[in-house]
């Protein structure tokens, strides 16, 4: 055999052996940047006003829904070029992970009568400052705010909260043996007591 094909057999070895290494690596690098938002701990991630506001510093707008997932956030928005979009967002780094065109069901009308509305943050710090806790989902709907939390007696529930005053309007208890509450009508201000 002479010198020039030894060569050329050489280097087609080398670039099969490649490709069936970076092959074999890939798959490996997309798990394990997958695994990091899933083996980060609930203390790293960010907060939902802390998402809220890095999506708009990136361009995001009508942040509708941020819902907190096992793996990271869904959230609902409209991008730069005012399309609406759903959005996966890593947990700790708030970078965009997945985007999601959906059709536009709500017209400029709706939005133009929000404007008056609480934040997602403004909200959040209310709902912190009323004791609720674990706060795992915030969406905006035609008439308000539904949102999933534990309140402060630990109970899972879920908050019809008015947009504006951010008024606690209706609360749902949710999968708690320990009580038949069911709906209950609250305040977002805790009650005042006398001295």
């Amino acid at each position: 055999m002479t010198t020039s094909k030894m060569n050329i057999l050489g280097t087609l070895a080398i670039t099969a052996g490649l490709a069936v290494g970076t092959a074999w690596l890939v798959p490996v690098v997309f798990a394990q940047s997958s695994s990091v938002a899933a083996s980060s701990t609930q203390s790293e991630w960010l907060t939902i006003p802390q998402l809220h506001d890095r999506l708009e510093a990136a361009g995001y707008s009508a942040i509708n829904d941020i819902e907190r997932e096992k793996d990271g956030y869904e959230v609902k928005a409209i991008d730069r070029d005012g399309r609406r979009v759903e959005l996966d967002v890593h947990p700790v780094t708030g970078e965009v992970l997945k985007t999601e065109t959906k059709s536009d069901k709500s017209s400029d009308d709706s939005r133009e009568q929000r404007a008056d509305w609480l934040t997602i943050p403004q909200l959040y710090g209310k709902l912190e400052a009323a004791g609720y806790t674990a706060i795992e989902d915030i969406e905006r709907e035609k008439d308000g705010y539904e949102v999933k939390a534990t309140d402060r007696d630990g109970r899972r529930v879920e908050l019809d909260v008015h947009p504006v005053t951010g008024e606690v309007l209706e609360t749902e208890v949710k999968n708690d043996k320990r009580s038949d509450a069911g709906r209950s009508q609250q305040s977002l201000v805790a009650p005042k007591t006398s001295s």
